[in-house]
């Protein structure tokens, strides 16, 4: 069946601005969660507790914060996370094992230099320590983050044991200078022998489109597939808006979303939007257009997580602005997650951006073909940008992509 080409991407039924993020998500069958740096604060707590049907540890699950030492483990921070998330029945996300970032100072420095063997023995040690802790608590695991550099330059080769972006001292340790990268299959094998319970996924950030980096991860997670290691994929989703040329971190175009989510659900795996964000310029302080179009690409997000079925968790990565890494990362963005830093009734206050993840998650009719995904900057003259900022001239046509995802509103 050919379906007529419509200008929107949703059509939504009645919102009422009283219904939750966390039971919209349950009543879709997704889970709508929230990165969270700690869970102290009453209104940071009652907002999660409200809004959120999943949670994952910012920071405090990371190598650097568990594995203080080479025979010493410290738990207290992601416990506090994790327990208040099971406690509520939230979906639970475990973030990360293998990451170039964020290492313990004993292993990060040039002082530590094990070999090969010793290094995969200590690997195997963290990974089945961690996931023991955890056992039955968490349930998916992003065990392998960023192995591919940034800027589609290929694999991280380990050139180098400092904390640089194209550096891993993973990599450097087993061999991947000489372009053996056993260490990623070798981490999936100990978590899949660790906890044959808990889903294990593959992370990584600027691969959500089509493009050379987006190639190489989907080879990646089809090798491990194919030998039975990997579930899913994590989508970070770190994006901007407004019309801007500068930068690369935060690539997307919304109809490549669509064709990459089809190759990689057609592996058999399940897309997990892990880290969603989505800055804009903070100085000047943003216009009303400005925000319109922030709230069009949430919406547009989500409903593009929505029409592909194996797409089951859309998480921000954080809660409310305050919290957010992006001011740090990028001067002069912000403004990044739904909700604000004022609150009311013991709740953060929620943004436009919130109202536009609520409307595509009300809608009855979900459409996800490859133009049918609107391009959300414009520079008033005419010309369109995707939420990179590279020129779009025109979408081409091809109703191979058109599909269509009815649900029957609660």
């Amino acid at each position: 069946m050919r379906f007529l080409f419509v200008p929107a991407l949703l059509i939504c039924a009645g919102i009422s601005h009283a219904q939750t993020l966390k039971s919209l998500a349950q009543s879709r069958g997704i889970y709508v969660g929230a990165a969270a740096s700690g869970v102290t604060n009453a209104t940071y707590d009652t907002t999660l507790n409200r809004e959120f049907n999943g949670i994952v540890c910012e920071n405090a699950m990371k190598f650097g914060s568990i594995m203080t030492g080479e025979n010493a483990f410290s738990y207290s921070g992601a416990d506090a996370i994790v327990n208040f998330g099971v406690a509520r029945g939230m979906y639970v996300r475990g973030h990360n094992f293998i990451w170039h970032k964020q290492m313990p100072g004993w292993f990060s420095g040039t002082t530590y230099v094990p070999s090969r063997d010793s290094t995969f023995r200590m690997m195997k040690k963290y990974i089945n320590n961690v996931m023991a802790h955890y056992r039955g608590k968490i349930n998916e695991w992003d065990i392998v983050n960023e192995a591919v550099a940034r800027d589609s330059s290929g694999m991280r080769l380990g050139s180098g044991y400092s904390d640089a972006s194209q550096n891993s001292k993973w990599a450097a340790l087993t061999d991947a200078p000489n372009h053996n990268f056993d260490y990623i299959d070798s981490a999936f094998a100990y978590a899949r022998r660790a906890d044959s319970n808990v889903l294990l996924i593959y992370n990584d950030y600027d691969c959500e489109g089509m493009g050379k980096k987006s190639n190489y991860v989907y080879n990646i997670v089809a090798g491990l597939k194919n030998k039975g290691l990997v579930d899913g994929i994590g989508l970070q989703c770190h994006f901007y808006v407004g019309p801007s040329t500068s930068g690369s971190n935060g690539a997307w175009v919304p109809a490549e979303m669509v064709s990459n989510f089809q190759r990689l659900a057609a592996l058999g795996l399940r897309i997990s939007l892990t880290e969603v964000d989505m800055r804009i310029q903070t100085n000047p302080a943003p216009d009303s257009a400005l925000l319109a179009k922030q709230r069009e690409g949430y919406k547009t997000l989500m409903g593009i997580c929505l029409a592909q079925p194996a797409c089951k968790a859309f998480f921000t990565w954080g809660v409310n602005d305050s919290q957010s890494w992006i001011p740090g990362a990028f001067s002069g963005y912000g403004q990044a997650l739904l909700f604000d830093n004022t609150s009311a009734n013991g709740v953060y206050n929620r943004k436009a951006v919130y109202y536009g993840v609520q409307e595509a998650l009300t809608a009855t009719s979900i459409w996800g073909h490859k133009t049918n995904l609107k391009i959300i900057a414009d520079d008033h003259q005419s010309h369109r940008f995707d939420l990179r900022g590279r020129l779009v001239t025109a979408l081409p046509y091809n109703p191979i992509f058109v599909t269509k995802k009815t649900v029957n509103p609660k």
